[in-house]
């Protein structure tokens, strides 16, 4: 009666359903308290078997089956199978890793490229505007054109030490005037002298309220100002101040790096050769006021110049 009462549940609900199992209201211990008893342990097995596939499906491949005796083939090829899903799943984490990683070291390695070809292409363009400026102002004014250019600052300004060694400003690019905007400082004086005196860059937010870059729209302050000094073999030839509205990066600091010493060089070169073109008028002017006859003779016995003195005394045009 009761078998028959179960086997008609059983027949009447989903098929695949083990949450069925066979009521055994008395515990009995004869034969069909026994098959209910061995029904429901298959069916414990199933409802594991089951419970450990849902979870490899859900990517969960730490859940095992347990085995129900010594020699479960169905247990041990589950459990094997969801060791070899881990150990590929493991496997493909690693390799997603170290693709991830390589992929990021080359688009890092591609920025740094592509900042070094445009630092490159930037200090030849530099070194290209610095050739054949004959006068320190002409240098000076191209120079912080290229730089202004390259680092996006808004204003900046180049300075050049005197023979005094005070520092002149002889070039700007929308640089502040005014009492606070000074054209020449000692060395130790401010920020540009202070720069020149221990030959350091130096940086700084200003006071917005202080100092601000002037647009047709108003008043911006600068995020950071610079102070970088220009030296040529060990001499001081001046001092480029800029404002920035970003801090500089690395490869910007690099770039201002190489250009100062560009600029510095080539600011040296024309006012040694604007000394020696004074230094030759000087000459000339005293050669032609002199009321001596004065003429120069190289090596070979040539006579290099005459001035007008000794022109008339021979007889001779000037």
């Amino acid at each position: 009666m009761v078998i028959r009462d179960w086997s008609s549940d059983v027949c009447s609900s989903d098929l695949g359903d083990l949450d069925q199992a066979l009521p055994d209201p008395g515990r009995t211990r004869d034969e069909i308290g026994a098959m209910f008893r061995s029904f429901n342990h298959v069916v414990e097995s199933y409802r594991s078997v089951a419970s450990v596939c849902a979870a490899i499906a859900g990517g969960d491949f730490s859940r095992r089956v347990p085995r129900r005796c010594g020699r479960d083939a169905l247990a041990d090829a589950i459990n094997l199978m969801a060791e070899r899903r881990q150990a590929a799943e493991e496997a493909m984490g690693q390799h997603a890793a170290q693709l991830e990683s390589r992929t990021a070291e080359l688009e890092k390695l591609s920025r740094q490229a592509q900042e070094q070809a445009a630092l490159e292409a930037s200090l030849s363009e530099l070194n290209s505007n610095l050739r054949g400026c004959c006068g320190v102002g002409d240098l000076a004014g191209r120079a912080l054109d290229v730089m202004i250019g390259f680092l996006g600052a808004p204003a900046g300004a180049v300075f050049v030490a005197g023979a005094d060694g005070r520092l002149a400003r002889i070039a700007a690019h929308a640089y502040p005037e005014g009492e606070a905007a000074g054209r020449t400082y000692a060395p130790g004086e401010g920020t540009v002298g202070e720069a020149a005196r221990s030959r350091r860059r130096l940086m700084h937010g200003p006071d917005d309220r202080a100092l601000r870059v002037i647009f047709g729209f108003g008043g911006v302050a600068p995020a950071e100002v610079v102070a970088q000094p220009l030296v040529a073999d060990e001499v001081l030839v001046g001092v480029v101040e800029l404002c920035l509205f970003r801090p500089l990066t690395e490869a910007q600091s690099r770039w201002l790096d190489k250009a100062a010493e560009a600029v510095a060089n080539s600011l040296r070169f024309a006012a040694q050769n604007a000394e020696l073109r004074q230094v030759e008028e000087r000459n000339r002017l005293i050669l032609e006021s002199a009321s001596e006859g004065i003429f120069g003779v190289d090596t070979g016995g040539r006579i290099t110049f005459v001035n007008p003195a000794a022109c008339r005394m021979l007889g001779y045009g000037a």
